[in-house]
């Protein structure tokens, strides 16, 4: 069941993943497949952004709402904005479920847009 802008946190299903997947599935989807390219890394939010094609803004909401939903974890950059000549960044990384639970989002978006149901075999559900 979807809640908002995200999927509900039920299958644990792990494929991979690409933008072909995002295209159907949402802004979202398209944020996950960013974050899911190097899953290790820790991101900013410019990056993250340019990484999924979409504006500071939305790329920002949806960044808090995975957050707020434990998807997520934020730090704030150690530096001297002066000395860097530029504001600290905030960089995301998934947490260990986040990872598992945006993998499995995307499954569930693949499948439903990777197979229209006159591709399935009578009987398959998406």
């Amino acid at each position: 069941m979807s809640h908002g802008l995200l999927p509900g946190p039920t299958e644990h299903v792990i494929p991979p993943c690409s933008a072909a997947i995002a295209g159907r599935a949402g802004y979202w989807s398209w944020l996950l497949v960013a974050l899911l390219t190097d899953p290790s890394k820790e991101l900013y939010g410019v990056e993250i952004g340019a990484a999924a094609g979409l504006p500071s803004g939305t790329v920002h909401l949806i960044l808090a709402r995975l957050e707020t939903v434990g998807w997520l974890t934020s730090r704030w950059e150690d530096i001297d904005p002066r000395a860097e000549g530029r504001p600290a960044r905030r960089y995301y990384q998934f947490t260990p479920d986040g990872l598992e639970l945006a993998r499995a989002a995307l499954a569930r978006a693949y499948s439903a847009t990777a197979r229209p149901a006159w591709l399935r075999p009578l009987g398959e559900e998406s």
